[in-house]
Parts: structure tokens; C-alpha cells; sequence
């Protein structure tokens, strides 16, 4: 049986072994090894955090057309340490959700929504939302259901806003179980069912 210094040092030896390679295939150009040594760096996992080695990364993999590396570098422009920098976080979203990836999509919609680095467009916003709530993300199906709701950058539909709510409630996400409660607790786009209000807000 390993002590458990031994099992500890051949764990560390492992992770050691595993960031080395990852590494060593970043720096030979593999996007994927680079999207996810910027992860490693961003995160600090088992290495000193640093976000301007996690902008690198993500930056040399996004050149590549890598969507996932786009949006990471993205939100790095937007609140990271380094400084805000709506313009160019816009520029890598918009990268990312022109491939259809669906996070990119909703964050792009945000940013057209609060004119954040772009003129506030509530239609854009209401396009990319649509395009990421059609791919299952519970949190962009929430967004667009309340553009809906209240007819931001679009016609007032009730009863689309309550299926898109109740598709956001089923997909997990907390803020779509509330608008849904609130739905049913006030009829809007269903029937008043205060019970089925109640249980989703349990």
C-alpha cells in the first residue's frame, strides 16, 4: 500500500507531468491545448492565477477560430483585471456566436440590450437571444422571455414569454423558475394557477 506522502507526491508529479504537456502543445499551436492552458491560468488550477497569461492563451487560440477561446477572451475584456473593454469584448462575442456557440449568442444580445461597446439595439438583442435560447441555454430562453414580456425590440407576447419562461424553468435556470411562478400567478400568457405559482418558486 502507498503511503500517503507517496500517493501525494505522484499526484503532484502527475499534474505536474499533465502541465507540462498541455503546455508543450499550446506552444506547438494546438488551439484546444491553448483554450485550455488559458483555463488553467484563469482559474488557477494548480498554478499561480494570472490573467494576463489566460488572455494570451485565449488570444492566440481565438486567432485560430476557436469559439470557445473567443468568448473566454471576451469576458476577460469585460470587468477583468486588466480594465474593461466593451469594444473589443463585443468584437470576440460576436466571433464566438457567428459559429453558433450559444453563450457568445446570449452575451452578445446583453451587450446589445445595455449598448455596452455598440449602440443599445433591443432587435439585435432579441435576434441573438432567439438564436441562443433555440440551441437550449436556460438562461438566453429567460432573456428572451422577458424582451417578450414587455415588447423590448419586439411586438408584446405573452403567451411566447410564458412558453420560453417555462422552457428556461425546465432548463434549470432560477430566474426563469421565478418568472414563471410570476406567469401563473398573474395570468400572463396561461391561465391563473396559483398552485403551479407556488411550486415553482418552492
Amino acid at each position: 500500500m502507498h503511503s500517503l506522502k507517496t500517493t501525494d507526491s505522484l499526484s503532484k508529479l502527475g499534474l505536474d507531468l499533465g502541465l507540462d504537456l498541455l503546455s508543450k502543445a499550446a506552444e506547438a499551436g494546438y488551439a484546444p491545448a491553448q483554450n485550455n492552458l488559458a483555463i488553467v491560468y484563469e482559474n488557477g488550477t494548480h498554478v499561480l492565477a494570472s490573467t494576463d497569461l489566460a488572455s494570451l492563451w485565449y488570444h492566440r487560440a481565438a486567432l485560430q477560430d476557436l469559439p470557445k477561446a473567443q468568448y473566454g477572451l471576451a469576458r476577460l475584456f469585460i470587468g477583468g483585471e486588466g480594465g474593461s473593454d466593451p469594444e473589443q469584448a463585443l468584437r470576440w462575442y460576436r466571433a464566438a456566436a457567428e459559429t453558433g456557440f450559444a453563450q457568445a449568442e446570449n452575451n452578445l444580445a446583453l451587450m446589445y440590450e445595455q449598448g455596452e461597446g455598440v449602440l443599445k439595439d433591443l432587435a439585435a438583442a432579441v435576434y441573438w437571444y432567439h438564436r441562443a435560447a433555440e440551441k437550449d441555454l436556460a438562461v438566453a430562453q429567460n432573456n428572451l422571455a422577458i424582451m417578450l414580456q414587455y415588447g423590448r425590440g419586439t411586438e408584446i407576447n405573452p403567451l411566447s414569454a410564458a412558453t420560453w419562461y417555462q422552457a428556461a424553468a425546465l432548463g434549470g435556470d432560477p430566474f426563469g423558475q421565478i418568472n414563471l411562478a410570476n406567469a401563473y400567478a398573474n395570468g400572463i400568457g396561461v391561465d391563473q394557477d396559483l398552485i403551479e405559482a407556488y411550486a415553482w418558486i418552492l
